[in-house]
């Protein structure tokens, strides 16, 4: 609570409550205050952190991130140990079976885009062809294309 109020010039009426409602109260009453007061300033970084490393939550923060993550004390089961907390094969059987699913639901569209599709690719290569042959001044289409 102490580190909410360190560089704010007014100071929160406290009151003998839980924790987390006093922290609600004051940012409650600091936005008020602010709404109120329409008193909006940028505050430069290098301040902030002088603010934050001068706290001893900020203090105590940068001692704890100061020191790197020990992974031999993870429990077997713990996230990092796999992908999502499971092997592989099963995170991509159950991501083909989703997609299956969906397929499954939607397959009207689907069968409508590969329709759609597949005449995009033979009006293409019937252009491609006849362009092709046009060069070459031989009648190539017919014999690489036929319907």
């Amino acid at each position: 609570m102490d580190f909410f109020t360190y560089g704010s010039e007014l100071k929160a009426p406290l009151l003998m409550l839980h924790a987390s409602v006093l922290i609600i109260l004051h940012f409650v009453y600091m936005s008020m205050y602010e709404i109120l007061m329409n008193h909006y300033e940028y505050v430069p970084v290098e301040f902030f952190l002088e603010v934050v490393k001068s706290n001893f939550l900020g203090s105590s923060l940068s001692r704890e991130l100061s020191i790197p993550f020990d992974t031999c004390h993870n429990h077997p089961a713990a996230i990092s140990t796999h992908t999502y907390g499971i092997e592989r094969m099963k995170l991509l059987k159950i991501s083909f079976k989703w997609q299956m699913l969906l397929l499954k639901r939607e397959s009207l569209v689907y069968i409508f885009k590969y329709f759609q599709r597949h005449a995009m690719a033979e009006s293409t290569l019937e252009a491609t062809l006849q362009y092709q042959s046009s060069q070459h001044k031989a009648p190539l289409s017919p014999r690489y294309f036929r319907l």
